[in-house]
């Protein structure tokens, strides 16, 4: 019980790093593309995939969709209509273009996620599941994806095609989780609670992140999955996995912190609440306070989107948790 418990603390430490950066890269989005959101839309979002794929559980194959279309997709339907709201709103006052209605902000990662995980089951548990190298096997399949998406992803231009170049990429990220969850080594290395170890994942993970800062240097422009731009495929490649690398010794080192924690548990609804709030405000800010600098704008905007989305997550984790895909149907 205790080594679940600690495992569960390093998972949401991970998660609630991650969308703590989600939030800041949006709101660095649209006024400061600066080093920051560079380093950031290097791996954020690979980031996510990899935690999702490294709590990846085999299961009935029944029971497993289920869960993923409760958890995954009826949340999204409903914070998909709050966003078609405010987008719809900003569209009409002509501060958002007919792209950008369309493709709902970051709602593309739920669907890509449900898709992923859904074909990881089939892959995994399915066709491979008697292999006796079945890691090894998954991880050659991984690296076809991450090659077929990447070039596939430099050819395509409409939003559909962008986003089956995405799913492929995304897969590779997701299996690569799953396999290190499976390792023995790195299991140990996540659930050893000692100071020294501490110690030397902190220095780790201050290194790590001092070397993504140095190869985004040699990017000219961001990496967005969403719309499949990565740059320098290579150089993707290489910033994502020092990302999550980074992100990974840093909750090792964070060992426990409840902040943290709650924004681990609670990523999914601070990322779907935060959307409609942070595309608000920031309109807010820019027509309001003008007269503010660039980064106190962003400050503002961030720091409120972040409140105001732990807010409402607290507030649904009491009285609304069907909204988290908390639904029984056998009632």
């Amino acid at each position: 019980m205790e080594q679940s418990i600690k495992r569960l603390n390093f998972i949401d430490i991970a998660k609630g790093i991650g969308i703590i950066l989600v939030v800041l890269g949006h709101c660095l989005a649209y006024e400061c593309h600066n080093k920051l959101f560079m380093m950031i839309y290097s791996f954020h979002m690979p980031l996510f995939f990899f935690l999702s794929g490294f709590l990846f559980k085999s299961k009935d194959y029944a029971a497993y969709l289920s869960g993923k279309v409760k958890t995954l997709l009826f949340p999204m339907i409903f914070f998909q209509a709050l966003n078609v709201i405010s987008y719809g709103i900003l569209f009409i006052l002509g501060l958002e273009t007919f792209h950008d209605t369309i493709a709902f902000g970051g709602f593309w990662f739920l669907g890509t996620l449900l898709y992923v995980s859904c074909l990881y089951y089939m892959i995994s548990e399915k066709i491979f599941s008697n292999s006796k190298r079945r890691g090894i096997i998954i991880l050659t399949n991984a690296l076809i994806a991450m090659v077929f998406g990447l070039i596939y992803a430099k050819n395509v231009s409409d939003q559909p095609n962008q986003l089956i170049a995405t799913s492929f990429v995304a897969f590779s990220f997701y299996a690569l989780g799953h396999v290190c969850n499976t390792n023995q080594s790195l299991q140990n290395l996540a659930l050893r609670d000692s100071k020294l170890m501490r110690v030397f994942a902190t220095i780790g993970s201050i290194a790590l992140f001092v070397l993504l800062a140095y190869l985004t240097s040699f990017t000219s422009r961001n990496v967005d999955m969403n719309t499949s731009r990565y740059g320098n495929s290579l150089f993707f490649i290489l910033n994502a996995l020092v990302g999550i690398s980074a992100a990974f010794l840093a909750s090792v080192a964070i060992s426990k912190n409840r902040i943290l924690e709650f924004f681990g548990k609670n990523s999914l609804m601070i990322f779907l609440l935060h959307i409609p709030l942070w595309k608000t405000f920031d309109f807010i800010m820019k027509n309001h306070f003008s007269m503010l600098s660039v980064s106190c704008r962003i400050f503002c905007v961030f720091l409120t989107s972040i409140t105001i989305s732990t807010i409402l997550a607290i507030i649904i984790n009491r009285h609304f948790t069907w909204l988290k895909g908390q639904i029984n149907f056998n009632k």
